[in-house]
């Protein structure tokens, strides 16, 4: 027996949407359809693909210029943090926090959460070909400031 690398490749014609469906496949979402959000600035392009399920367990894929990146990166960190902060914001303006005192956390907010993260920046630095993170913060502060 060998130890080949086993290489698999998908195309559908519905991308990114069919990719969430399929990680829903043995869920129960909370809507019907995925959520789709599309943001172009400055040759960068941030696309969100997500739903929520009935689940506890987040479920989110992070990808840079097409790579996974399943360790996380600055633009998995500023997608989080922006949905918490939007949830938090949300729920206050709408006197949903009657009677508790605090805010949700990233945790509870991202329960059944299931995610495709994917941007594309412009001549991108990965961990180890540069000396500092310039790129990382763009893409970080991309992803905090998408919703608006």
């Amino acid at each position: 027996m060998t130890n080949a690398l086993r290489r698999s490749t998908s195309f559908t014609i519905r991308g990114i949407i069919s990719f969430v469906e399929h990680l829903n496949k043995n869920k129960t979402p909370l809507h019907d359809k995925v959520i789709i959000s599309r943001v172009c600035a400055t040759a960068s392009i941030l696309k969100l693909r997500f739903s929520t399920t009935t689940g506890y367990q987040e479920q989110i894929f992070a990808f840079a210029n097409n790579i996974n990146t399943h360790e996380g990166g600055t633009h998995l960190i500023g997608f989080q943090s922006a949905l918490t902060r939007t949830v938090n914001n949300y729920a206050v303006a709408n006197n949903l926090f009657k009677e508790v005192k605090e805010n949700l956390s990233g945790d509870d907010v991202r329960e059944g959460l299931v995610c495709v993260i994917s941007v594309k920046l412009p001549n991108p630095q990965f961990e180890g070909q540069n000396e500092g993170p310039s790129w990382q913060q763009r893409s970080e502060g991309y992803c905090r400031n998408a919703r608006q």
